[in-house]
């Protein structure tokens, strides 16, 4: 089975993260021949990538996670007129003119 080659914009993120990350980890890199690197410091180089990518993922599917909960404690209600606030209340402020709002359960 052939690579699949990544978009433009991806390719460039990457190239750019790895250098970064050989930065941070004292390997000289360079844009075109890398011939004098030894395995080892391709690995480090490669290893820590993935382990970022991977914090990096966990961190989203966590904040995937938070903002499904917080959806969950939120009701929808259509309504055709603005609903009465409180004198003063931010809600009232925040919802003038619209036709679908958002209410805390």
């Amino acid at each position: 089975m052939a690579r699949q080659k990544h978009p433009p914009k991806i390719a460039e993120a990457m190239n750019k993260f790895k250098f970064e990350v050989a930065g941070e980890l004292g390997i000289p890199l360079n844009d075109y021949d890398n011939g004098d690197l030894t395995s080892r410091d391709c690995g480090r180089i490669g290893g820590t990538m993935v382990k970022r990518l991977i914090e990096l993922g966990q961190q989203v599917l966590v904040a995937n996670y938070e903002a499904a909960e917080r959806r969950k404690d939120i009701k929808l209600v259509h309504s055709q007129k603005r609903p009465k606030a409180a004198k003063g209340s931010q809600v009232a402020a925040r919802t003038a003119g619209a036709r679908v709002y958002y209410v805390a359960r």
